[in-house]
């Protein structure tokens, strides 16, 4: 499995990326046809690193269909020990998942664009958080519901403070 490969060539981190997100970025060989949903895949490569005896030297983090507090407390439950949630945040900026974040002028949006004309769209007050913003109206309720969560499906991991890596299923 590549995840053991890469801790064998020194790498601490590993990202997993399932088939559910996604803005359109990627190529549509790996869009169609490359791809397990991310929940199959963290227990996966959570136990064959563990089995490995390499679990405890690499971080998990996980991608892909990871919207709400619910899907981050899966995720860690899961074998995870980070998740990232891109296209929701995407989203919440205005992104209209086009597609073509790679293609020509790129973005048609500006967000993820490379193009200089596109970017001048966004101010510096448009990247800089405050609690109307659409992004903080997206993380709000995350950041609120995740001690509850983590409490109510981990008891054992100390409650909301507890450390994360002790909600993992064994």
């Amino acid at each position: 499995m590549v995840a053991v490969g890469s801790y064998y060539a020194g790498a601490h981190i590993i990202h997993i990326d399932g088939g559910y997100g996604g803005t359109g970025a990627a190529p549509d060989i790996a869009k169609k046809n490359i791809a397990m949903p991310i929940e199959y895949a963290i227990s996966k490569v959570h136990n064959f690193l563990k089995s490995e005896g390499a679990r405890e030297a690499m971080t998990l983090i996980a991608s892909g269909g990871i919207r709400t507090a619910h899907d981050l407390a899966k995720a860690i439950c899961l074998g995870a020990d980070g998740a990232v949630i891109g296209t929701a945040e995407l989203v919440s900026l205005e992104c209209v998942r086009c597609g073509n974040c790679e293609s020509g002028r790129g973005c048609a949006r500006g967000i993820a664009s490379t193009d200089s004309e596109l970017a001048d769209l966004f101010g510096e007050e448009w990247a800089t958080p405050a609690p109307d913003q659409p992004i903080q109206r997206l993380e709000r309720p995350t950041h609120r519901d995740s001690p509850e969560i983590r409490h109510e499906k981990c008891p054992g991991a100390g409650g909301p403070d507890g450390p994360a890596g002790a909600c993992r299923l064994q």
